[in-house]
């Protein structure tokens, strides 16, 4: 029974070490990562095709908003109307309503109202949110709440409208994140992950989950190492067009040529091998995982 106790004991002053080095790591990349500005330009936009209008709203973070990028344009918002544009043959009209550092509850309070518009319903929804829901530690259960709520109010407000999920990015890929923090946020982010999966599927919707392999190419990551580049935003938005088309078959005119960013065949094909499901990261479950103190802020 000694022995039980002292082991026990053990782990527990083990367990407070880590979670206090994480807390401590943390802290330290809050204040060491660099705060690249948000891209200056229009929240609207167009890419011209032959085919019907198709209207994309896209509802994001720091990706959404361009962060680490010079150009609005290479933001995640133009990128997808251009690869859908492409892709379909039709004219992609498109609306962003993002906001560094969001959370899935701060897009429903503050950013889904941003897309009101007498006359004007997407054809699609993309929610690009997550990571900071992840660096926050947002308890499972009121991560499952946010996104329901999230996803069942851009029903309300639009009808039943195909809304698209970007899948939680693996963090054990992020090159600016030490370990043990690197491992603990990729098992937390591929724990709620799987939660937002389940959200949207029960939503009818579609989640697109984001392989390893999709950020380990050459020059996905912006300077700061942890938001994507015009290069990692233009593939994240190849993978989301292939799943939207692939779900909902848009396509209703010949596929375009050319355009400002067209998609290559090769990686269009290479994204399409890319849609498997998120790494299930360490064994935490969403009875076990409660966590209440905030690691990163």
């Amino acid at each position: 029974m000694r022995v039980v106790r002292t082991a026990a004991l053990a782990a527990g002053t083990a367990t407070a070490v880590l979670f206090g080095l994480v807390v401590a790591q943390g802290r330290r990349i809050r204040e060491e990562i660099p705060r690249l500005p948000a891209a200056d330009g229009p929240r609207r936009g167009r890419s011209p095709g032959a085919g019907p209008a198709l209207r994309v709203a896209v509802l994001g973070d720091s990706t959404g908003a361009g962060v680490g990028l010079a150009d609005i344009r290479d933001s995640l918002a133009p990128q997808l109307a251009e690869a859908l544009a492409v892709r379909t043959g039709r004219d992609v009209h498109w609306r962003l309503a993002a906001r560094p550092g969001a959370t899935a509850r701060q897009a429903h309070a503050d950013l889904l109202p941003e897309l009101d518009d007498a006359g004007w319903r997407p054809d699609l929804v993309v929610l690009s949110l997550g990571v900071n829901d992840v660096t926050a530690l947002r308890p499972p259960a009121a991560w499952r709440r946010d996104t329901t709520a999230l996803v069942s109010a851009v029903r309300h407000r639009f009808g039943a409208v195909p809304t698209l999920a970007a899948g939680l990015p693996p963090f054990s890929r992020f090159p600016t994140l030490p370990n043990p923090l690197r491992t603990m946020l990729a098992a937390y982010a591929a724990l709620l992950d799987r939660i937002y999966a389940a959200v949207l599927q029960a939503a009818n919707g579609r989640h697109v989950a984001v392989s390893p392999r999709l950020i380990d190419g050459a020059g996905f990551f912006a300077s700061d190492g942890f938001h994507p580049s015009a290069v990692g935003v233009r593939k994240w938005a190849e993978l989301l067009a292939d799943a939207a088309v692939d779900r909902w078959a848009w396509a209703t005119a010949p596929a375009r040529q050319g355009g400002t960013t067209p998609a290559r065949r090769s990686d269009a094909t290479e994204a399409q091998k890319l849609k498997v499901q998120p790494n299930a990261g360490q064994p935490i479950t969403e009875s076990t995982a409660n966590p209440t103190n905030n690691a990163i802020r």
